[in-house]
């Protein structure tokens, strides 16, 4: 994640499908944490992500992601809990930070994560942003957070959306469509084929810049994780079991502050 990288303050890192032990539908770096499938290794492989990162796996802060809400909390070493006990993690979707002595978790498989970094103020971000999420304030509610609880300025923001599924794949039904011209994004609809397709980056960087940041400051890695489904988890490229249940693995999303 260079994006982050080049502020100095901070070290981003989104995981691959390459190194881990997990087979078959989800080899081989699936780093689940929560969902019942693979589990096991799932957890191995975030053990192992956080190893090849030197990130004590004990330092690291995650949320229970529920897709539906803008909620992001304050984080810092008093927050730290077992990561695997998942009846006791928050349920919000965003994580906002000053404190080096913890690393921020965040898990997708087609959805946007973004890295938000304020170098003047050393303080750091992590956000997850699925289409429903992309349709609530989640990403102007974590630059708030960065703005009203720790005093940065928006314009000194830099953000790094992660790989995510792009537009040549998110094919919705019109409803979903109709949702996104209601909320003001209708220029990021494109109608291709029989449904309507939507460009979530193209909203999520208009979000961004609402919130206040320059677009320079805004980068994307702008790899499709459908298209790459190789190379990166994708929900809507896995297979589905006869119950509908969907069998793919997680991509994992690191940010620390280095220390001073």
């Amino acid at each position: 994640m260079s994006a982050i990288k080049a502020t100095g303050i901070a070290d981003a890192f989104f995981t691959t499908r390459i190194g881990g032990i997990s087979q078959g539908t989800y080899a081989e770096m699936n780093c689940n944490i929560y969902k019942k499938l693979d589990i096991d290794n799932g957890r191995e492989n975030f053990r192992l992500a956080c190893q090849a990162l030197e990130i004590d796996p004990e330092t690291v802060i995650t949320n229970r992601l529920i897709y539906l809400t803008d909620i992001v909390r304050c984080v810092g070493k008093e927050d730290i809990i077992d990561i695997f006990d998942e009846p006791a993690s928050a349920h919000a979707d965003g994580l906002v930070t000053n404190d080096p002595d913890i690393a921020l978790y965040m898990y997708a498989a087609d959805c946007a994560i973004i890295f938000l970094a304020d170098s003047e103020k050393r303080v750091i971000g992590a956000l997850h942003a699925g289409w429903k999420g992309s349709l609530i304030p989640i990403i102007e509610n974590t630059v708030a957070v960065m703005r009203d609880k720790y005093g940065c300025c928006s314009e000194n923001i830099v953000a790094q959306i992660c790989p995510s599924i792009e537009q040549c794949c998110f094919e919705t039904g019109f409803e979903v469509a109709e949702q996104f011209e209601e909320n003001g994004f209708s220029e990021f609809i494109y109608y291709e084929g029989e449904k309507p397709h939507i460009d979530l980056n193209g909203v999520n960087l208009k979000r961004l810049m609402n919130a206040g940041l320059k677009k320079e400051n805004i980068s994307k890695v702008g790899i499709c994780t459908c298209c790459h489904s190789d190379l990166f988890h994708s929900y809507r490229r896995g297979p589905v079991d006869e119950n509908g249940v969907h069998l793919n693995g997680m991509n994992g999303a690191f940010i620390r502050l280095k220390r001073q």
